[in-house]
């Protein structure tokens, strides 16, 4: 269970924004639908890729939707998927996310349960709840993102986001 803590904090860590002609950082070029991912983070032991959709809203707020698949070569694939909400502002040229929840939707092995899942989401949550992205460029249609000091360093990887509300 202790490895499968980690795969959630790379999940949540992994929800901050790739690139089309730069346009104005604010708020607004921020506002709207983006799908982000896959990115693949590489573990000692594994691959752990995570595809993400994010709504953020005008009033700051956000939703997201994440899907987690861990690949290794001595385990079955397994996927997560896990929806979250909270807000968000801009700092400067830094997207900060403050979870507010968390909800465990499913995992691909059946001894993993809906509660022993959302167990361990919270207790990931109540460790850290908030992340902050370095914006690295953004257009009308994508963006490109780096986390800012994140809970475990396979973490540490760009991130790649399309606008999908066009």
């Amino acid at each position: 269970m202790r490895s499968q803590s980690a795969i959630f904090i790379v999940l949540l860590a992994a929800v901050s924004p790739a690139a089309a002609a730069p346009v104005a950082l604010s708020e607004t070029s921020l506002t709207g639908t983006w799908e982000c991912g896959p990115t693949a983070m590489k573990a000692p032991s594994a691959v752990i890729t995570v595809v993400s959709v994010i709504k953020r809203a005008a009033d700051l707020t956000f939703t997201s939707l994440a899907t987690t698949v861990i690949t290794s070569s001595d385990r079955p694939t397994l996927t997560f998927v896990a929806s979250d909400a909270g807000a968000w502002r801009l700092d400067g040229n830094t997207l900060v996310s403050d979870y507010h929840a968390s909800t465990f939707i499913s995992a691909s092995d059946p001894r993993i349960s809906t509660a022993a899942g959302q167990q361990v989401l919270d207790a990931e949550q109540r460790k850290k709840s908030t992340f902050k992205s370095t914006i690295l460029e953004i257009g009308p249609s994508a963006m490109r993102s780096i986390p800012l000091d994140p809970t475990y360093p396979e973490a540490m990887v760009e991130v790649t986001c399309r606008r999908i509300d066009a």
